[in-house]
């Protein structure tokens, strides 16, 4: 991405990913981040301009949503899909980490969360409202994102490439893509917590939660084929995308 791009975070183009039959991903089409808060003017134009922003979907809580607004972008819209609507205690924020600060299971927090992205009801519906919308044709980039673009925003991109046909070890290389874009990041709330008097053991749950694990995203997928009989499965039945959708989600997004 460009360098002159410090916002938002774990900013990233799905273009150029290979997918089956010797096609790729199209470039500036979907887009995926972290949360669009406290961008520059410049920043905002670039993407805007220089990566075709044409639509915004943001994943996170209303509460997220309304306390940390995103930038605005003339003539984009925005919609809020908050997929942890029934467990706002797992989404991985401020909030929550002062809430879990003293948690040293954050593994099994992170699960408990993919856990919940894939089998609950309202999340389903969300998810189902991320496709609906990854559906329309429009000229210029959909960008999806949440709090930090790696969890809830790192499972829907990983669905939406299983779909268009990229092998495996390619959806897990973009998903775990963030640790290595979110480092600054990640570093720089790690010492604010310091600055604010947290503890060596609670900076190291902190660290924990700022990070993905592949094996994070292969419980999402393992308990998608445990509750809905397959992959194919949770997308036809569950999410309802039929044959006809799914070509044309490939028509949209592979060249």
């Amino acid at each position: 991405m460009d360098k002159r791009l410090n916002k938002p975070a774990n900013l990233r183009d799905l273009g150029g990913i290979p997918v089956r039959g010797g096609k790729t991903v199209k470039m500036r089409k979907l887009l995926r981040s972290g949360e669009l808060c406290g961008m520059t003017e410049e920043e905002k134009s670039i993407l805007q301009n220089d990566y075709c922003l044409a639509e915004v979907l943001d994943f996170r809580s209303a509460k997220e949503f309304v306390e940390r607004p995103d930038a605005s972008f003339p003539g984009v819209p925005n919609t809020n899909i908050d997929l942890m609507a029934n467990a706002e205690e797992l989404v991985v924020s401020f909030d929550n980490f002062e809430a879990h600060a003293g948690k040293t299971a954050a593994r099994g927090f992170m699960l408990e969360a993919y856990d919940l992205v894939t089998g609950d009801d309202l999340a389903t519906q969300g998810i189902r409202q991320f496709f609906a919308k990854t559906l329309e044709d429009r000229d210029g980039a959909l960008l999806f994102h949440c709090f930090a673009g790696k969890d809830r925003t790192g499972m829907t991109a990983a669905f939406l490439l299983r779909i268009l046909g990229a092998d495996m070890e390619d959806i897990f290389d973009d998903y775990l893509k963030t640790n290595e874009q979110r480092k600054a990041e990640n570093a720089a709330m790690i010492e604010l917590e310091r600055a604010q008097g947290k503890s060596e053991g609670e900076l190291a749950v902190l660290g924990e939660f700022l990070v993905v694990r592949r094996e994070y995203l292969q419980y999402a997928f393992d308990n998608i084929d445990k509750l809905y009989g397959g992959f194919d499965r949770y997308i036809g039945n569950a999410i309802g995308l039929t044959d006809a959708d799914i070509g044309r989600l490939r028509e949209l997004y592979l060249a």
